[in-house]
């Protein structure tokens, strides 16, 4: 038995909202007292904020805050300058501080 079938949408179109963070090309070697930078991107989907923070840490232990603009569905780009006195591997953690609001932090 053949019988025709009809889909129809309930509710309203929605979007997600959310902050995202990116390293792009770490630098993963790096001569005593060098300065290296690290570039980040931050990228935002729908419209949660016009401003955001980024932190870089060491340990857990934040060495450095930076304040970024970013508009609705785009991405910006941060950098942040690092060296260390001795020689040793040296691993930071970036984020981005949650916004209210966001599907994820």
């Amino acid at each position: 038995m053949a019988a025709p079938v009809y889909a129809s949408a309930v509710g309203q179109q929605s979007g997600v909202r959310d902050l995202e963070v990116s390293v792009k090309a770490p630098q993963e070697m790096a001569f005593t007292g060098q300065t290296v930078p690290i570039t980040v991107s931050v990228r935002q989907r729908g419209s949660l904020t016009d401003r955001v923070s980024l932190v870089l840490a060491m340990d857990g232990v934040e060495a450095q805050r930076q304040d970024v603009r970013v508009a609705p569905d785009a991405s910006s780009e941060a950098s942040f300058d690092v060296a260390q006195p001795s020689a040793g591997l040296y691993r930071y953690d970036i984020q981005v501080v949650a916004a209210p609001g966001e599907v994820t932090d």
